[in-house]
């Protein structure tokens, strides 16, 4: 069986600004998937690790739309699916850390699973 782990802004160190060039770099998230709805498809074979990078529309209500694979390891056609599908699960917060709307503001995140425990 194998584990999946958000990591929501992989590749933005500690000390960069949450919104770069318009784009959500640490989302605030108030709700995200469940460990049940993390789970995998069950599959024979599934890739033992990876991740997948979405860039996604920010809606009013922080629920996210138009979603796209900008990054997916390793490259099976199950697995970007998979993680669009997850999308639906992920709710940011209204509003930025300045008090700004988030709609319509692009969000990045990345999604990584890793083997069996």
């Amino acid at each position: 069986m194998l584990i999946a782990a958000l990591a929501a802004a992989a590749f933005v160190s500690s000390q960069d600004a949450p919104l770069v060039n318009g784009v959500i770099e640490k989302p605030d998230w108030v709700q995200t998937p469940t460990a049940h709805q993390l789970r995998p498809p069950e599959v024979t074979e599934w890739p033992s690790a990876g991740s997948v990078q979405l860039l996604c529309t920010v809606r009013p209500d922080g629920l996210l739309t138009s979603c796209i694979i900008e990054e997916i390891t390793p490259s099976d056609r199950r697995v970007g699916p998979w993680a669009l599908g997850l999308a639906r699960y992920f709710r940011h917060r209204p509003q930025l850390w300045d008090g700004g709307p988030v709609s319509s503001l692009k969000v990045r995140f990345t999604i990584r699973w890793s083997g069996a425990e």
